[in-house]
């Protein structure tokens, strides 16, 4: 209402009680408080999520091989240091075996050490011989066994597209058709497309832990028994049926086919 000065003046009566303004809360702690506890949460989860990945990674076949890689180059390079094959075989003689040129198929070249063999896309000029093979890429060792255990290591250096060791009886065929079984006078381990047999009739496909960069052969002659194992591992690889070999030499065999493949026998 107004005054008689034509002022507006507030009846008493009406007033409200002046309120004191509630105090502002002290927000201080919680603004900084807060946030920090979030950024160290986002920190542990993209902790745990960054090991997860890891983890993961590490457990992809392709870590796997790498891993397996790397694992039989250094064993290889121990072994070309010092290399001592047959080191579980019991009472059996290491081999020092040589590779003999004039069995060799004409793509073939022996090293000038006689110890290696490498496959090239390009034949030789050499003799024709019933001893010398000229169609499955092989070449036998110069040293042949008719009594005793012996046993040698074989190097996979080169892989090829195809390889074979083993042994074989001196009568059996090296030139023309070949039947590569123990029927054929062959015994032996083989890779070929991409699968580790036997060269049983029929092959007898071979489940191995890892790719070995050694195969170690064993030949007990007087028992008839020819073993192979992982040179890397000592893990038998395969063992054929007792055989009779009747007084017959038996020579080492190797077989190496395909782009930059080599072998070489240890020790």
């Amino acid at each position: 209402m107004e005054d008689a000065d034509g002022y507006m003046s507030i009846d008493p009566g009406r007033r409200e009680p002046f309120k004191t303004p509630p105090a502002p809360k002290d927000t201080k702690g919680r603004n900084c408080n807060l946030p920090w506890w979030k950024i160290g949460f986002g920190i542990a989860v993209a902790g745990n999520i960054v090991l997860g990945i890891v983890l993961i990674l590490l457990t992809l076949p392709g870590s796997q091989i790498a891993s397996e890689a790397r694992l039989p180059h250094n064993e290889i390079q121990s072994c070309l240091r010092k290399c001592v094959p047959c080191n579980t075989a019991k009472k059996s003689t290491i081999a020092n075996l040589t590779l003999d040129p004039k069995t060799a198929h004409p793509q073939l070249y022996v090293s000038a050490d006689l110890k290696s063999v490498k496959w090239k896309d390009m034949k030789q000029e050499v003799n024709s011989s019933p001893f010398r093979y000229n169609v499955l890429a092989s070449v036998l060792s110069h040293q042949s066994f008719t009594s005793g255990r012996n046993c040698w290591e074989v190097e996979l250096v080169e892989r090829g597209e195809w390889w074979g060791v083993g042994v074989v009886r001196a009568s059996a065929n090296r030139n023309g058709p070949i039947v590569l079984n123990p029927g054929g006078g062959y015994w032996g381990v083989q890779l070929i497309d991409g699968q580790y047999q036997s060269i049983t009739e029929p092959r007898t496909n071979l489940s191995l832990c890892h790719r070995p960069s050694r195969i170690r052969v064993y030949l007990d002659y007087s028992e008839g028994l020819v073993e192979f194992f992982d040179g890397d591992t000592s893990a038998q690889i395969f063992a054929f049926p007792k055989v009779k070999f009747a007084g017959e030499p038996i020579y080492a065999w190797f077989l190496i086919y395909g782009w930059n493949g080599e072998l070489m026998v240890h020790p």
